[in-house]
């Protein structure tokens, strides 16, 4: 039977065999549980400045490069490091949401002013031209929360026209011409909008699901489908009373968004919603800073078939804890990092120049949020203080990078036999261990409190001869910092206890 994550929703004494009681900075997958990788420097941040999103694009037939923001600026990495492009900045934020489309012309919006649009022949960014008056006419758009391309269209939502506050409007391009927002004179042009008015609570974010724009609220969600003229666009409401928590607190994976609702974690298909949340969600909304729910963001590493939740807790300083979804099994583990991580992004290895990429882009219809395609090294990227660092470096020494420290523990057994007591012989642990991993066996007479314990070196052959005595027992596998435990790895597909009946106490 593999094993099935982290459950904190039950007592570990009533757990089944194959959870645990606590699965912290380790992996659990098909083959068992794997410890967690740590973290490397992958290059400082620009000087004076922090990026906080990284995004890659694939260029066909040349390779991958990245791009950064910071709160005020966009940069370009060459290799080494981050470079500006341009001259411009941004108006000072901390939101930042992109999109591609129109042969792959960039576009980024930040909260604040009027969104913006790039592609590699030109020197800075500028204004999404047409905003100045858009449909119907003689209105200025001053700025937007959400930008999405969907359907050749160019896609805005809450918005501020003429200084005015729409915290419900959706509003569209011409179709396949991101430069007009205003129909032609003789009402050709399909640009448009108009308002979720059935809840006065605002539009938190809009996402492509399939042949759907997908529009969360807090606490409803709407589907939108392009049916051409006259309507242009069709929204339902598919899901009533469920919503979304953050802007960022949402990925999309295989034809599926998973999110973070104000009461439980799901997965949505578009026609159906299920909670997948249970086992972990009062132990998270526990530790989560409502103060700072915008900071949560959600990525999908399809490659680990996982999808990573970072989260803000009330000690925190940026998210500083993760909860770690394996949709193939549908189980849990945690992570807890060592400072905040302000952002976090997958993208290959960096072998070509930026201007290796040419003058012309090939327009390969990806998103900039999409899951990576094709074959190469993956690199998970965050931020932190004055250096970004790449968050599960494999394949290095383990002198050379921050390991993470773990702690693993099983369910409470009694064996079946709770009011007699039993003798631990032996404990097996099957998989590939490096000599010096500690083992501690937890034991007592009361639950749900073990009062003794005794530690053990797990040798090479993962067999332990303990003989200790009780009616209770818990494994638990664990490292402190600043100790010869601290780097030793381990993969644990199996672990058999021997025991025998002594009698009742």
């Amino acid at each position: 039977m593999p094993f099935q994550g982290v459950n904190y929703k039950v007592d570990p004494y009533f757990l089944a065999d194959n959870f645990f009681a606590e699965l912290y900075n380790t992996d659990v997958d098909i083959d068992g549980l794997t410890k967690r990788p740590g973290f490397r420097t992958f290059c400082l941040q620009p000087t004076g400045d922090k990026i906080i999103r990284f995004l890659n694009y694939h260029y066909s037939g040349t390779g991958f490069y990245l791009i950064g923001f910071s709160p005020t600026k966009l940069y370009k990495f060459d290799g080494t490091q981050f470079v500006q492009v341009g001259t411009k900045t941004f108006l000072q934020t901390d939101h930042i949401s992109c999109d591609t489309g129109f042969d792959n012309i960039f576009f980024t919006n930040n909260k604040a002013e009027k969104p913006k649009y790039w592609n590699i022949t030109m020197t800075d960014f500028d204004d999404i031209p047409g905003l100045t008056d858009v449909e119907p006419g003689d209105i200025e758009l001053n700025s937007c929360h959400n930008l999405v391309v969907f359907k050749n269209f160019v896609v805005l939502a809450q918005t501020v026209e003429n200084n005015v506050y729409y915290p419900t409007r959706i509003r569209w391009s011409q179709y396949n011409d991101f430069t007009n927002w205003k129909n032609n004179p003789d009402g050709s042009g399909m640009a448009g909008y108009f308002d979720l008015l059935q809840e006065a609570s605002p539009i938190v974010r809009m996402l492509p699901l399939k042949d759907y724009l997908i529009i969360y609220k807090p606490d409803c969600i709407y589907i939108m489908r392009f049916v051409g003229t006259p309507y242009v666009f069709v929204v339902e409401k598919i899901v009533e009373g469920i919503g979304l928590l953050g802007y960022n607190a949402i990925c999309s994976f295989l034809d599926t968004h998973l999110f973070v609702g104000r009461d439980n974690i799901y997965i949505f298909t578009g026609s159906t919603i299920q909670p997948v949340g249970d086992l972990i969600i009062e132990k998270f909304f526990e530790e989560l800073n409502y103060e700072r729910v915008d900071e949560i963001f959600c990525y999908p590493d399809i490659t680990n078939k996982k999808v990573y939740i970072f989260y803000p807790t009330t000690s925190s300083k940026g998210c500083n804890k993760c909860l770690v979804y394996n949709y193939v099994l549908k189980s849990w583990s945690t992570y807890e990092i060592p400072y905040g991580v302000d952002m976090i992004y997958t993208s290959k290895s960096f072998d070509v120049t930026w201007d290796s990429v040419g003058t012309s882009w090939d327009g390969t219809g990806r998103t900039w949020e999409e899951q990576q395609v094709g074959g190469g090294r993956f690199l998970i990227l965050a931020t932190t203080g004055d250096k970004i660092i790449n968050f599960d470096e494999k394949d290095v020494d383990d002198n050379v990078y921050t390991t993470l420290v773990y702690d693993v523990k099983t369910k409470i057994f009694d064996f079946g036999l709770p009011h007699n007591i039993k003798r631990l012989l032996e404990i097996r642990v099957l998989g590939r261990i490096k000599k010096g991993l500690k083992l501690r066996v937890n034991y007592g007479d009361e639950i749900p409190l073990l009062a003794y314990y005794r530690e053990f070196e797990v040798p090479e052959n993962g067999v332990i001869q303990c003989d200790i005595s009780a009616k209770y027992f818990q494994i638990e596998f664990y490292e402190e910092t600043n100790t010869n435990n601290y780097n030793k790895t381990f993969e644990i597909s199996n672990l058999q206890l021997r025991w025998i009946e002594r009698g009742l106490r």
